[in-house]
């Protein structure tokens, strides 16, 4: 027993020894913290253009945005003669802003935007249509087949756009759009 009590003994003081350690530890932590607000914390926060988490700041909208990831490829799969024209298989749709039913295109981030629309018809039929933001127009192709052939006009609009604003291709009167080549495209280029 003897031998026991004196084992005892001496994991008690290792279990104090370790104990001190840890509240001198504790300790030392407490005072690091406390020169970490009190002295380098300001430096940090005149240095940095946000404080990460820090609600509505500026370059926490921005990077948001960056982060987005906006694009979209739809085609017309028969032809049409809808208005706005409805492109309506659609290859890629990241971040949900097209519409393959109603054929408009919403911005969800501000910022510029590449457009492409293409339209293709056949015979003798003209084609023209209208790069349509927010009912102003902001591009145009015309499209003269002839002879029994196919033809083809594509325009590529560089535009910045605001949250909500919409796109859409609009038909002239008279006009018809064949779907083999005709598609509706876009991306966000930057903020």
């Amino acid at each position: 027993m003897a031998v026991y009590g004196s084992k005892l003994q001496y994991l008690n003081q290792q279990v104090g020894s370790t104990n001190k350690a840890l509240q001198d530890l504790r300790y030392k932590y407490e005072q690091l913290q406390t020169f970490l607000i009190e002295n380098v914390m300001p430096k940090l926060q005149d240095a940095l253009p946000y404080q990460p988490g820090e609600q509505g700041s500026k370059v926490e909208e921005q990077t948001k945005e960056h982060s987005q990831n906006i694009a979209f490829y739809a085609i017309v799969s028969s032809d049409t003669e809808t208005n706005p024209v409805v492109f309506d298989k659609v290859y890629v749709n990241e971040g949900g802003c097209y519409d393959n039913t109603t054929g408009v295109f919403t911005c969800s981030v501000s910022g510029v935007y590449q457009i492409t629309w293409s339209v293709e018809t056949f015979g003798e039929e003209d084609v023209g249509t209208i790069l349509d933001v927010n009912g102003e127009e902001f591009g145009y192709t015309w499209t003269d087949s002839q002879d029994q052939q196919y033809d083809t006009s594509t325009n590529v609009a560089v535009l910045r756009l605001n949250t909500a604003d919409v796109v859409k291709v609009i038909l002239q009167a008279g006009s018809k759009v064949d779907a083999r080549q005709s598609s509706f495209t876009g991306h966000f280029l930057f903020t």
